[in-house]
């Protein structure tokens, strides 16, 4: 079943899942729809209703239902597949940083719950992350002090968190079956 151009240029897109904990991505490319995780983990989806897609293979049952966005609410796309939870995705566009406002997020971060330190620092008006098994990495950003880091076939999520005044003080990372994994700031940074 082929899609509509109009319901292909709504579903092509960024979303984010209703608990900030995954970002997915579909895009059109040569004539065919992807459902794109991370840069190395892509799946070409097949129509099998007039919002109803199948991610391929089909033989992993896995489907994406598309609700369009109204005057209310943002599109939405439904995953479901055998044995997962279903999750809910709304689009959303990228947020913009100037090299300026991405030097609040450089530093050092340690966590106490795994042990290793991440580095952040901007360079060529970009933010990258270093450490904790990783090599420099481009960040990518979402929303406001959101960014996701693809890296593999996995995409994780760092959710910066300000204090009073402002500055951030640590991030929570968030990849799939890691949930909630706090880095602090170095003080000295």
């Amino acid at each position: 079943m082929a899609l509509p151009d109009e319901v292909i240029a709504q579903l092509s897109g960024d979303y984010l899942s209703l608990d900030g904990a995954r970002a997915r991505r579909v895009e059109l490319r040569d004539g065919k729809l992807f459902y794109v995780r991370s840069q190395s983990n892509q799946s070409e989806l097949r129509a099998v209703g007039p919002s109803r897609l199948h991610i391929l293979p089909e033989s992993s049952g896995a489907e994406l239902e598309f609700e369009p966005a109204t005057t209310t609410k943002p599109a939405r796309l439904i995953f479901t597949a055998p044995g997962e939870a279903t999750v809910a995705l709304e689009a959303y566009r990228p947020r913009t940083y100037s090299a300026e406002e991405l030097q609040a997020f450089s530093g050092k971060y340690a966590s106490d719950e795994f042990p290793t330190s991440v580095t952040l620092t901007v360079k060529d008006g970009k933010l990258f992350a270093q450490g904790g098994g990783i090599g420099l990495t481009e960040l990518t950003p979402m929303a406001a002090d959101l960014f996701k880091l693809s890296m593999y076939w996995q995409t994780g999520l760092l959710h910066f968190e300000r204090n009073a005044n402002g500055a951030v003080e640590k991030l929570r990372f968030d990849m799939d079956r890691v949930q909630n994994l706090y880095f602090i700031r170095s003080a000295s940074d």
